[in-house]
């Protein structure tokens, strides 16, 4: 199989379950969901990217090959010494949503987000460097792009959020299309048995599937309110 095949079928697998189409999202960019909702969001994903230069940083140590050990700094380096981290920013957003900055670090993580934090650390220490690279940067990363083309313009044309507020999301915008381009190429161009293709798929196909259960538990915790009994929560509106 060649490296341009493989590619297909990593992007293949990402779409057959990508989170841009949960009914969260949907519900998001139909301008449905209260500030407090997008708020509850901002918090979640604020735990769960909150470590994951870490993961990068456990892929790097023990990854061999020069060019993916840049790529995995440039990203350690993007979420740790911009002169506005990642997660500042969702702390702001989540600000202009009307939850304060003392309320958000008091707020803990749901179970759904604490299974996809510890899967993407045994991930990124114990997996093989590459599998642990398609999973993170490829099924969980490259999601990013699709995701925030759909939920960044109704965040000013439909809730009313001023470019201000929104700016984790420019970032993300902006940026993570040129990320996921070199994911994908990289784990293409590695991954250079069957045996490890195969695993990297594997990987890949649960990574997207972790990533929906995670947007799962803020929707039915949030606004359906199927789980907010189980936390001892309930349903914001």
């Amino acid at each position: 199989m060649t490296a341009a095949n493989f590619r297909v079928q990593l992007e293949q697998t990402v779409q057959s379950r990508h989170s841009r189409a949960h009914p969260f999202t949907q519900r998001w960019v139909n301008g449905e969901l209260t500030r407090n909702q997008l708020g509850q969001w901002a918090i979640q994903q604020w735990h769960f990217i909150g470590n994951f230069s870490q993961y990068m940083a456990g892929i790097y140590a023990r990854c061999p090959e020069r060019d993916v050990r840049d790529y995995l700094l440039e990203n350690m380096w993007e979420e740790e010494l911009a002169a506005t981290r990642h997660s500042e920013y969702l702390v702001r957003f989540a600000d202009a949503c009307g939850i304060s900055r003392q309320r958000f670090m008091a707020t803990g993580a749901l179970p759904t987000t604490e299974a996809l934090i510890d899967w993407c650390r045994t991930r990124a220490f114990y997996d093989h460097w590459l599998v642990a690279a398609a999973g993170l940067n490829i099924g969980l990363e490259s999601q990013v792009i699709g995701i925030m083309e759909r939920v960044t313009p109704p965040l000013t044309e439909r809730y009313g959020f001023t470019d201000a507020d929104i700016g984790y999301f420019e970032v993300h915008w902006k940026t993570d299309g040129m990320h996921s381009a070199r994911a994908y190429d990289l784990v293409s161009r590695h991954a250079s048995t069957p045996e490890l293709r195969s695993e990297c798929l594997a990987r890949v196909a649960r990574a997207t599937e972790m990533r929906w259960l995670f947007t799962d538990g803020i929707y039915r915790t949030f606004v359906t309110g199927e789980e907010a009994n189980v936390h001892g929560l309930a349903p914001t509106q």
